[in-house]
């Protein structure tokens, strides 16, 4: 089984993003709706990327617009510290 993140093109399940500790992991499982605390907005996890080439080393989560299907990415840190899970 290849590592998460790996061919997103092919991603026909949706992953969750749960906290532990300071790192965000990646699991299958039910879906989950997040928003940014800055500008709201309904967003689906989509996975987290591996760098190659000139990205080597870095890393981040992709994720999607629910309403328009745009795709956007940030770090780690960043998804954690703007992104909120809707509690529905």
């Amino acid at each position: 089984m290849a590592p998460l993140g790996y061919g997103l093109g092919n991603v026909v399940r949706i992953l969750a993003v749960l906290e532990r500790d300071e790192c965000l992991v990646l699991v299958e499982g039910e879906e989950v709706i997040y928003e940014c605390i800055g500008k709201g907005g309904r967003y689906v996890v989509i996975g987290k990327t591996i760098g190659a080439g000139y990205s080597r080393g870095e890393s981040v989560i992709v994720y999607k617009d629910e309403e328009t299907g745009q795709l956007f990415h940030r770090t780690e840190i960043d998804f954690k510290t703007r992104m909120q899970e809707i509690k529905e």
